[in-house]
C-alpha cells in the first residue's frame, strides 16, 4: 500500500505527540499502509490478528475495557490505543468500545515497528507516557506503570 499523502492527515499526525517527534520521512513511512476506520457508537474493536496494532483516534471517543467489561480508560481525539496489542498480542484481552461515532487511523504493524526502531524519542515517549496499554512497551524498562488519563473529562476538586 502507498503512504497516505493527504496534507490534512500529515498535518494532524505532525501535531500529535509522539508523532510530532518524527521526521517528515519517518512520518511518511509510518503512514504507509495506514487505513482509516469509521467506528459506530457502541461498536467493539477486538485487538487481535490484523487489528493487533496501534490506532490513533482522529475524531471521536472510545473506552478501553477488560474482557468482563470493566472500564480501564477513556480516550478521545489525538490519543492512541493498541500499543500492548502490537507488542504482546493484547495479553490482557482488552477491547475498545466506541463511545460515539469515531474516525480512527489503524497503522500497519510492520511500518509502526520499523518507525519505532528508528526513533528513540518515539519509543521513549510511548514507554513512559503512562497511558493504558503502554506499560509493556520494551523501549525502556518500565514495569507496572498504569495511570489512566482522562484529558477531556472535567477535573474534579482534590479533597
Amino acid at each position: 500500500m502507498a503512504a497516505i499523502d493527504i496534507p490534512e492527515v500529515h498535518k494532524f499526525i505532525e501535531s500529535i505527540p509522539p508523532f510530532s517527534s518524527l521526521t517528515l520521512l519517518e512520518r511518511k513511512h509510518l503512514l504507509t499502509g495506514v487505513t482509516m476506520l469509521y467506528v459506530r457508537q457502541g461498536q467493539t474493536l477486538t485487538l487481535k490478528g490484523d487489528a493487533a496494532t496501534v490506532h490513533l483516534i482522529r475524531r471521536g471517543a472510545c473506552e478501553i475495557r477488560t474482557p468482563k467489561g470493566g472500564l480501564v480508560d477513556q480516550i478521545a481525539d489525538g490519543e492512541c490505543f493498541g500499543v500492548s496489542s502490537v507488542m504482546a498480542q493484547n495479553p490482557d484481552g482488552l477491547q475498545v468500545v466506541a463511545m460515539e461515532d469515531s474516525l480512527v487511523y489503524r497503522f500497519d504493524k510492520a511500518h509502526f515497528m520499523e518507525t519505532l526502531e528508528k526513533s528513540d524519542a518515539f519509543g521513549l515517549f510511548l514507554s513512559t507516557r503512562g497511558i493504558t496499554g503502554y506499560a509493556n512497551f520494551p523501549a525502556v524498562n518500565v514495569t507496572n506503570w498504569r495511570r489512566p488519563h482522562y484529558s477531556y473529562l472535567p477535573q474534579l476538586p482534590t479533597l
